[in-house]
């Protein structure tokens, strides 16, 4: 922030500043107008702000920003919370190189979720399925919260470019099917993506939760 002011150079493009600055919402770069709406364009912009918003909200006015995660694929962009972000993005960057194997294996489990959740049906297209109630729709993603408890397990994903919204079952106070939040999930930092989830009926979850 010493230099905000003063610096002539945009730290994403290199470009000049003559024409405006502003702080990017992924991390602490100064940067142009111009990739500032860049920025904008981008399918995590809403979880940055967010989750800046949620920092300052609690006390936090050095947020850090969710950082670029040049290493994801834009699908994992969409559905990955915050937290692991950065742990994938730490376990990349260290000095140890067993520690960066961990991570490219990590990153490999991750992005095979980002896969399946391409391959979801979009909302509404499992209606009826299992007599009414969605039970021989596939669950394709779940995240889970390993402090706090609860479950979420996606069985389709919204139609628009923006992936606000999911729909699945959720087990909090109760088990229900609902509409679920995807850039909510994604800023909870109690709240974690299952990389190493295989799909299955849910069905298969009630069975499993003793909710037939």
């Amino acid at each position: 922030m010493d230099t905000f002011y003063s610096q002539e150079a945009c730290d994403r493009c290199g470009g000049s500043l003559r024409d405006g600055r502003t702080m990017s919402i992924f991390n602490k770069q100064c940067i142009c107008i111009d990739c500032a709406k860049k920025e904008k364009l981008r399918n995590d912009y809403y979880v940055a702000y967010t989750a800046e918003r949620e920092a300052v909200r609690y006390g936090n006015r050095n947020f850090r920003g969710i950082g670029l995660g040049e290493c994801f694929s834009d699908s994992l962009r969409h559905i990955l919370p915050v937290k692991q972000r950065w742990f994938i993005e730490e376990l990349l960057n260290s000095e140890i190189e067993d520690t960066r194997l961990e991570g490219k294996g990590v990153l490999e489990a991750a992005e095979r979720q980002a896969k399946a959740f391409e391959a979801m049906p979009k909302t509404y297209e499992t209606d009826g399925q299992g007599k009414g109630k969605g039970d021989d729709a596939i669950v394709y993603l779940h995240y889970f919260s390993p402090f706090r408890g609860g479950d979420w397990w996606i069985t389709e994903r919204d139609v628009e470019e923006r992936q606000i919204q999911a729909f699945g079952l959720v087990r909090l106070f109760c088990v229900e099917l609902g509409y679920i939040d995807l850039e909510e999930l994604q800023t909870c930092p109690y709240i974690e993506l299952d990389f190493y989830w295989r799909p299955r009926t849910l069905r298969e979850i009630r069975q499993e939760i003793g909710e037939e």
